[in-house]
Formats: C-alpha cells, sequence, structure tokens
C-alpha cells in the first residue's frame, strides 16, 4: 500500500502544479482503492480522487460477482 500512496502522492503534486483539479484510476483494484481511503483518511487528498473498481469480468473468469462490487463500493 505504501507504494501506492506513494505514486498517488506524486501524482496528486504534479497535478496541483498544473491547476488539475482531478484525477480518476480507471482500473483500480483493492490495494489502490485501500491507499487512496487512507490518503483521505488521513486529510491528505489535494484534488477530487475518483476510481473504478476493477470488476475482472469475462468469459475466463467465470459468473459476474454483483456482491463483491456492491461491497467493494460500499467499502470505498
Amino acid at each position: 500500500m505504501a507504494q501506492y500512496q506513494a505514486a498517488t502522492i506524486h501524482a496528486m503534486d504534479v497535478a496541483n502544479r498544473y491547476g488539475i483539479t482531478g484525477l480518476k484510476d480507471a482500473w483500480a483494484g483493492e490495494s489502490a482503492l485501500n491507499a487512496f481511503k487512507a490518503l483521505g483518511d488521513a486529510g491528505k487528498v489535494t484534488l477530487h480522487l475518483a476510481a473504478a473498481i476493477d470488476v475482472k469480468y469475462g468469459l475466463e473468469n467465470g459468473s459476474f460477482d454483483v456482491t463483491r462490487l456492491e461491497a467493494m463500493r460500499d467499502k470505498y
């Protein structure tokens, strides 16, 4: 999680320097979501941070787990 937090802090610093007010992770796994939440809880998020939860859906992965997705949505 520390690596995700460090990378997110760096990305926010760069974005802030250029006046960018929001970032979105388009394929966030649970490790990234944990890092984002920890930064938010610590008051270290300096812009709007959004994430699309990865769903690992497809023929090779079996059925779509809606319960898991809803639980992650509610947690983060």
